[in-house]
């Protein structure tokens, strides 16, 4: 035992030092040399053991686990060369460890082992000979170990048999171990499992001795298992109709089938007794004979179509009536015996009218065939198969449609398959409907590949369903006719319909009346025609339920029922029009040329002979002639005025006599037509020349109907209405002349054609046209125009006008100006008529006016409708004087009204746009006010007082300064300055920038008037101002203020008022805003007196480069005080307590008294013009010393006025205390009083 274990334990170390891969290799070629043909049967072993996994604790069983199935390898206990001393030593050794145990103990362990290992029938070799044979039959058990139907596991229960029986024979017979051997090759698992075991049972029952199944009574278990599913399987298949795969399953029942004795001749039990038992429909399956081609066809079909002919396909399997033929095809053929014409199978019913065997036998065989066919034809062909065999009861003329069918290529056009179904399922209601199956179905039975089908259909009841068909499309054609709905596409199908019966080969099969009607059809070509006509007719509007169309619309309809439907009788002269259009369509497919003979049959009060004869003109016309004849007669009615127009040019520029009275009769329905509008529509359509020439070419077209009296045409074509015409012509330069002078008159060749009276025209019109004629040129023309203007449309008026234009013929200047003056004042709709009728009486009284003026007078007042005061004013009539007055007094007022307006509008365009409202004042002659005056007249009393013109364009405003106090004074550089003066030039063409001088009252620039001023201008490129530029002296106050007026005036509209809030606002803030860039400080609850730079750089840097006099405001007006702050300065140099001068730019005390002393006295800086300059003279730093000085505290330094003085203390210095103080003599405090 310690040698095994060594022995084990040093292979292990072996092997763990050979890679896995290398030792996986070394045992499969091994167990493939020795047992090649089970290799594939268990799956290799990767063994990987290491020495953590060798010296670690395992349990036994597992260790048993672990030898037993390395020991085993890939062997089986069937296996020759299987391991069995080693696999039963390792269950030993197990057994060993365990101690003492009985046998039922034995038992259970290894029981458990045996269920616990993955292969079981190698556990069971390993541990049967140590168990009893109770235990190893019960550890056996075959309804656990083989799973159902597919059989899994039945190899291993195999092998485990093999195994026990080996292992322990007492537990399992010998014959129970070579029935296992014998059938596993019949263990595979899957499909078919079952009739492989059971083929495996049936063969070793035929060469064994074994008298019955119960002695191997597991295989008896797994053989009734197996039947019940193979029988389940082949029930599936034979639902399913898969015959394929069900004949592969039963073929091996056949060789079964010699075997006629349940028991051999030694008693044994023969397979066939088994099946008898277990599974009794084996007889059938073994005696089907089916036709492998043909259920390998079927089997090949797709699942639709398999599904809807599962009945015509069970048909090719067993036979399950009988049971004895080959096929259930068969088997229905022999138990058919009862004389019934139809034979039923599921829901396939089979017709046999002869009710004979050998007619269902062909009929089924006919049926196969078609089957074929149909699978092999594509989807059209087996629709159409199911179509008869499936829905309906399947007959022999059904199959041989199929059949018939199934030999015609596939149609383009139509599809035949719908086609005869459609026929043949209404074989016994054919009609009108079927009309397109018909025709397509005629068309194909003369095919050649039709001559099957066309002996299957073409019989009686085919004949008589076209027949019938025919009547009811006839009968459908006249109701749409006389109904007035549309017929031609049903017409041009019957006709189609007829022309292919009477080419087809049925022609001759139809009665006799039916093939004369036939016979006498008209070609394609013209009933394509007479469609065409129809079409474009149509097209046009013309069938219609006018009278005017009715008779081409009968024309053509009595020609269609009298083709197609029946003979009748036909109105000579409608055919001969058809005939006419048929002329047309017949000389070529011209639309235009057509569309123009539709309309010729439109026109009315047209005779037969002149339609026929315009319609046979058409062809030899000229295509434009043709375009506009068509144009022209087919328009709409709002647009029949100018077809008339046109149409009569055109017959009136043509020299064909024959064309021009045709086609006038056109003309005239046109111009009856539009009689009530074409009179307006010329006159306003056409200029005065295409208007006259126009009605002389209606005068010559229609000479005889206008010269005619006994009819009483329309007043176009009267004779009164062409003389009318001719008379007027001769005055349209007079009318001219007037519609040129007078655009609101309404006297012209229009109004006097359309509206003036045949009398009014010869009394009064004609007269008034030769006086203005006479008046050509002269004085009173204009004025005779005025009161033509006066002429209304219903020419009531017309007398007055005409007498008063005769009388202002003989009238005189003075006479002239007088009714021109009455005329004027009564256009004018504001003027009374008392004003009127007084001014008229004054014309009377006048002695100037001679008796042609006064009658001129007297029949312009009859005109004018005012009442003619020859002798003055009656005293009844006061009041017109009275109402006169009062006019005039009233327009008075309305005028200096007006005047006061328009001076408003000149003030308000000025103040818009000046320079533009003055060029208009001039152009106008009108006298201008300046701008500036205007914009003074509007100021306030509060500005106007400070406010006063200087020169043309300037102005100049005075602001007070008393109320600043004497601080405020020092601290801006005041002085004694009450007052400040802004200058401000403005040019109000806007072509200069405004400019601008600030002084004070004390200037001498201010004080002088004759004074010139050289302002600052304002320009958009220029900076703030820096140095003085009007006058010699500036101020810090003016210098700041000078910058605050530049920024403001270059920007913006200039006005007095704004500019003057300006200038107040800036005043009181001087000292709240940077000297420099004018921004606030923002320090409104600080009192602020002088103004200082902002913390800009810039503002800074150029603070230190002004003029000293706007930095040191004291320089001008406290030179004391200056004074006083050298002083210190130059007490701390001599003193040299350089400490007490912080930020001095002079860095020595002997530099700072060097300085001081060569300055020169304050009063010259004072006075000097330009200080810095004088400053420089004396020494180069003494501007930058004294700068510092005066502005590097905070506040300021002035001199105490009022009660801030010391009362007894000396007031000023002497001129020798002055020069001792800078020769450093200077002991004590100077005398100056300072705040």
């Amino acid at each position: 035992m310690v040698q095994w274990v060594i022995l084990t334990l040093s292979c292990i170390d072996v092997i763990d030092l050979i890679p896995t891969d290398i030792m996986n290799g070394l045992l499969l070629s091994t167990t493939v040399d020795r047992a090649g043909i089970h290799v594939n049967k268990r799956i290799p072993i990767s063994l990987s053991l290491g020495k953590k996994s060798i010296f670690s604790k395992k349990s036994s069983s597992e260790e048993w686990h672990d030898q037993v199935e390395f020991t085993a390898g890939i062997f089986r206990p069937a296996d020759a060369k299987f391991p069995w001393p080693l696999v039963q030593k390792h269950t030993d050794t197990y057994i060993k460890r365990k101690g003492k145990l009985s046998q039922p103990e034995v038992d259970l362990r290894l029981s458990t082992l045996i269920e616990d290992h993955e292969a079981r029938d190698v556990a069971v070799a390993a541990c049967a000979h140590l168990m009893s044979p109770a235990s190893v039959r019960a550890s056996l058990n075959v309804g656990l170990d083989v799973a159902p139907a597919s059989f899994y596991g039945l190899n291993t229960y195999l092998q485990c048999l093999i195994a026990a029986n080996k292992a322990n024979a007492r537990a399992i017979s010998d014959l129970e171990a070579i029935w296992a051997t014998l059938l596993l090759p019949n263990t595979i698992p899957g499909p078919g499992a079952a009739k492989r075991y059971l083929e495996g049972v049936c063969t070793i029952l035929g060469a064994s001795a074994v008298p019955h199944m119960d002695i191997p009574p597991d295989f008896a278990i797994l053989a009734r298992r197996a039947f019940e599913e193979y029988a389940s399987q082949l029930e599936g298949l034979k639902l399913r109709c898969q015959w394929v795969l069900a004949h592969s399953s039963v073929a091996w029942m056949a060789k079964l089938q010699l075997e006629t004795q349940p028991t051999g001749s030694n008693g044994q039990k023969l397979p066939v007794a088994l099946l008898d038992t277990h599974f009794p429909n084996w007889r059938i399956w073994s005696n089907w004979r089916p036709n492998l081609e043909r259920i390998k066809m079927l089997d090949g079909m797709p699942s639709d179509r398999r599904g809807i002919l599962d009945e015509m396909l069970a048909l090719e399997g067993p036979d399950f009536i009988t049971g004895e033929k080959p096929t259930l095809r068969a088997g229905l053929i022999a138990q058919y015996g009862a004389a019934k014409p139809n034979v039923s199978f599921g829901t396939l019913v089979f017709t046999v009218p002869k009710c004979t065997r050998d007619e269902l036998k062909e009929l089924l065989d006919s049926l196969v065939v078609a089957l074929e066919r149909a699978i092999n034809g594509g989807d059209k062909n087996f629709k159409f198969f199911g179509e008869l065999t499936l829905v309906r009861p399947i007959t022999v003329n059904g199959l041989q449609i199929i059949e018939a069918v199934s030999a015609i290529p596939e149609i383009p056009t139509c599809c035949i398959h719908k086609v005869v179904l459609d026929i043949w399922n209404s074989r016994d209601s054919i009609g009108g409907k079927h009309i397109t199956s018909l025709l397509h179905l005629i068309t194909t039975l003369d095919l050649p590949e039709g001559d099957i089908l066309r002996k299957t259909l073409l019989k009686d009841w085919l004949l008589c369903g076209i027949e019938k068909c025919i009547q009811e499309c006839q009968k459908a054609v006249r109701n749409h006719i006389e109904n007035g709905l549309e017929w031609t596409h049903l017409a041009a199908e019957l006709h189609t319909f007829l022309m292919v019966v009477k080419a087809s080969n049925c022609f001759k099969l139809l009665r006799t009346p039916l093939r004369k009607h036939l016979e006498n059809l008209p070609p394609a070509d013209i009933f394509q025609s007479v469609i065409d006509i129809h079409a474009v007719a149509a097209g046009e509007q013309a069938l219609d339920t006018s009278p005017r169309s009715k008779l081409l619309k009968d024309s053509i309809e009595a020609y269609m029922i009298d083709q197609l439907i029946e003979k009748g009788p036909n109105s000579s002269p409608s055919r001969q029009i058809l005939d006419a259009l048929l002329g047309i369509w017949k000389s070529g497919k011209d639309i235009e040329r057509q569309k123009l003979a539709i309309a010729v049959c439109r026109v009315p009060n047209m005779t037969h002979f002149f339609r026929c004869c315009c319609i046979s003109q058409i062809p030899q016309l000229p295509m434009q002639v043709v375009k506009s004849l068509h144009e022209h007669m087919n328009t709409p009615r709002i647009h029949k005025d100018l077809s008339c127009l046109k149409l009569t040019d055109i017959l009136a520029n043509s020299n064909d006599r024959d064309f021009v009275q045709c086609w006038k009769i056109v003309l005239y329905n046109i111009i009856e037509e539009v009689s009530d509008t074409i009179l307006e529509y010329s006159l306003d359509h056409l200029k005065e020349s295409e208007w006259f020439h126009w009605t002389l070419n209606l005068h010559a077209l229609f000479l005889n109907t206008i010269m005619n009296s006994k009819i009483s045409p329309r007043r176009i074509l009267q004779r009164q209405f062409h003389q009318m015409v001719e008379q007027l012509s001769e005055f349209i330069p007079t009318l001219a002349r007037l519609q040129e002078k007078v655009s609101d008159n309404f006297l012209s060749y229009q109004s006097i054609i359309i509206g003036c009276p045949e009398p009014v025209w010869i009394t009064n019109l004609l007269p008034l046209l030769r006086a203005l004629r006479v008046a050509q040129e002269q004085p009173a023309e204009q004025l005779m125009h005025g009161i033509v203007g006066r002429l209304t449309k219903d020419f009531k008026n017309a007398f007055k006008i005409s007498q008063c234009i005769q009388a202002l013929l003989d009238i005189t200047p003075e006479g002239f100006s007088a009714c021109e003056r009455i005329l004027e004042s009564h256009e004018e709709k504001d003027v009374p008529t008392s004003v009127q009728e007084v001014a008229l009486a004054g014309w009377f009284l006048d002695d100037d006016m001679t008796e042609g003026d006064k009658a001129a007078l007297k029949a312009l007042a009859v005109t004018l409708d005012l009442r003619a005061f020859e002798d003055g004013i009656p005293n009844e009539y006061w009041y017109l004087l009275s109402s006169a007055r009062h006019y005039y007094e009233e327009q008075e007022k309305k005028v200096l009204a007006e005047a006061d307006r328009l001076d408003d509008i000149k003030i308000a365009l000025k103040k818009r746009d000046p320079v533009g409202t003055a060029i208009l004042l001039q152009q106008l002659g009108v006298e201008d006010v300046h701008p500036l005056d205007e914009e003074m007249g509007t100021l306030p009393p509060g500005i106007l007082d400070v406010v006063e013109r200087r020169g043309e364009n300037g102005f100049e405003i005075s602001f007070p300064l008393t109320s600043f106090t004497d601080l405020d004074r020092a601290a801006l550089g005041l002085g004694t300055s009450k007052t400040l003066l802004v200058r401000v030039f403005v040019d109000y063409t806007c072509e200069m920038p405004a400019a601008f001088c600030a002084h004070m009252d004390d200037d001498d620039q201010s004080q002088d008037i004759d004074a010139v001023h050289t302002p600052w201008v304002c320009l958009d490129d220029t900076k703030d101002p820096e140095a003085a530029y009007c006058g010699k002296v500036t101020t810090a106050f003016t210098w700041q203020l000078n910058r605050h007026l530049h920024r403001h005036l270059k920007v913006g509209t200039i006005t007095i008022a704004s500019l003057h809030t300006f200038i107040t606002n800036n005043i009181r803030a001087l000292a709240h805003s940077c000297l420099i860039c004018g921004a606030n400080h923002d320090a409104p609850s600080i009192r602020l007196r002088r103004s200082t730079p902002c913390t800009l750089p810039s503002c800074n840097l150029l603070f230190n480069t002004i003029p000293i006099e706007i930095r040191i405001p004291e320089l001008r007006t406290d030179i004391f005080a200056v004074d006083l702050i050298l002083t210190t300065v130059y007490a701390a140099a001599m003193s040299n307590r350089h400490e007490l001068l912080p930020g001095c730019p002079i860095t020595t005390n002997a530099g700072v008294t060097a300085i001081l002393n060569a300055l020169p006295v304050l009063s010259i800086l004072r006075d000097a013009m330009h200080p810095s300059a004088i400053l420089r003279t004396y020494h180069p730093s003494a501007e930058q010393l004294l700068t510092w000085a005066c502005t590097h505290f905070r506040g300021f330094v002035t001199s105490a006025t009022g009660r801030a003085k010391i009362p007894g203390f000396p007031r000023r210095p002497s001129p020798a205390h002055r020069r001792r103080a800078r020769s450093g003599n200077l002991h004590g405090r100077r005398a100056v009083d300072v705040v």
